[in-house]
């Protein structure tokens, strides 16, 4: 046998040795395969999942109504109240954002739909202690108020039985009335958080009936308090609300002293609620003069400035405009109605330096 055949043999059989080999690497590989419809179908499964949660945020996100929030974000700040325990909870920063950003917000909002001249919602005449806090927080504040009730807290203080709790669009909050002005800021709660599942809070700077602390509650309770008023819910976002209207109502208070103008000649224009006009003042009216001050004022206001408070007079075609600088200056804009050109003209401007933004 020559040399050459002899290799051809070799060959063949290390080539028939090596084909089991050559066949489980086969047999292998189309494992590989079969599994690999499985492998591809759950990765393209996960952009799906991903995408289905991302549709459930957007629709959130685009459900979400800014005109809740608006008070907040307007020229009063945003700093998050705390819980009553220890740390207090009625100083909030005045003027976060700059007039020209809350103005922008108060252009792109749409008004709510106006009704007639009376109120909100029908008040027990066990409460008239309440009506004319409630009168208040349904022109100067973003609640709107639902339903007036009996509160628990009537049973607390030793010196008041006057408290309501009242439904609103924003939940619960209970309101404690004090007889004499600044019983209220004395009043401070001490919560006790040490067993879990079993929260308990009693009131210090006030004398409690006989039996009724320790109270009971799910979570945090937040208090405000201004003069005579105790405010206290388990949501936070009541202390910035009430906050954020007791500081306008008075600071446009405060311009309306400065020019000797009588105030409840005037009726407020909220800028995202309209529920209550006066008679012959029309809706095309109340949105004129909010594009007046769109037009006119939103360039002139500077940071650190109040957001500019709206108001028609009560008896004639007449809106004043009012707002104080951060300088302390005082503005009063007096405005006349032409009916026939629907459009408002300015009669006078009046600036004073009087208070400073409180």
């Amino acid at each position: 046998m020559d040399i050459h055949q002899r290799l051809t043999e070799l060959g063949k059989a290390k080539r028939e040795a090596a084909l089991p080999e050559k066949c489980q690497r086969e047999r292998m590989k189309n494992a590989i395969r079969a599994k690999a419809p499985k492998q591809e179908a759950g990765r393209r499964f996960l952009p799906v999942s991903i995408a289905m949660c991302w549709l459930v945020v957007m629709i959130g996100v685009l459900a979400w109504n800014p005109a809740d929030l608006r008070e907040e974000l307007l020229s009063l700040g945003t700093k998050p109240p705390q819980s009553a325990g220890g740390t207090e909870n009625s100083v909030i920063a005045h003027n976060q954002e700059t007039p020209a950003q809350t103005m922008a917000q108060s252009k792109t909002m749409t008004p709510a739909k106006m009704m007639p001249n009376e109120s909100a919602f029908v008040l027990a005449e066990k409460y008239p202690f309440a009506r004319e806090l409630i009168e208040l927080i349904e022109k100067y504040s973003n609640l709107e108020v639902k339903k007036v009730e009996d509160s628990l807290y009537a049973g607390v203080f030793k010196n008041t039985s006057q408290a309501v709790l009242l439904e609103t669009n924003r939940g619960k909050v209970d309101l404690v009335f004090f007889p004499n002005k600044g019983d209220a800021e004395k009043v401070e709660i001490d919560e006790d958080f040490t067993v879990s599942g079993n929260i308990t809070f009693t009131f210090t700077g006030a004398e409690l009936r006989d039996g009724v602390a320790p109270l009971k509650a799910k979570g945090p309770t937040y208090q405000f308090s201004h003069d005579n008023l105790l405010v206290l819910s388990a949501k936070s976002e009541f202390v910035l609300a009430f906050r954020n209207m007791f500081a306008l109502y008075e600071n446009y208070q405060d311009v309306f002293k400065t020019f000797e103008l009588d105030m409840s000649d005037y009726e407020y224009i909220h800028p995202s609620k309209q529920k209550s006009l006066p008679i012959g003042v029309s809706e095309q009216a109340v949105k004129e003069l909010e594009a007046w001050v769109w037009r006119y004022l939103v360039d002139k206001l500077q940071a650190g400035d109040l957001r500019p408070g709206e108001y028609v007079n009560k008896k004639r075609d007449e809106a004043v405009v009012v707002y104080k600088a951060a300088d302390a200056t005082h503005h009063l804009y007096r405005l006349k109605w032409d009916a026939a050109k629907e459009d408002w003209s300015v009669v006078s401007h009046e600036s004073k330096l009087g208070n400073e933004l409180k």
